[in-house]
């Protein structure tokens, strides 16, 4: 993997693992860090290069230094194809 794409793979793993260790959305980061909902899931997939005013955005929604974002870490694999269907719930017994 070439230097950028490493940067911002290690980017998209921290945003993402901050985000569901706070328990919030995609959405409600994106509002909180005043970027479209788009482009905060490109940043969290590493397919955009961006520039330092979001990630010290981002950062802030966080309340935490932007150096942190910068930390060598890996995405997961990706789960490839659509999610399961849940289940549906049992009929209520009268």
């Amino acid at each position: 993997m070439p230097p950028r794409a490493e940067v911002l793979a290690s980017i998209a793993a921290n945003v993402r693992s901050a985000r569901q260790e706070r328990g919030w959305s995609q959405a409600e980061l994106a509002e909180r860090a005043e970027l479209e909902l788009r482009q905060l899931q490109r940043i969290e997939a590493a397919d955009i290069d961006f520039g330092v005013t979001k990630l010290v955005a981002i950062a802030d929604a966080f309340g935490i230094p932007a150096d942190a974002l910068l930390l060598a870490q890996r995405l997961p694999n990706p789960v490839k194809g659509r999610p399961r269907r849940r289940p549906k719930p049992a009929p209520p017994k009268a």
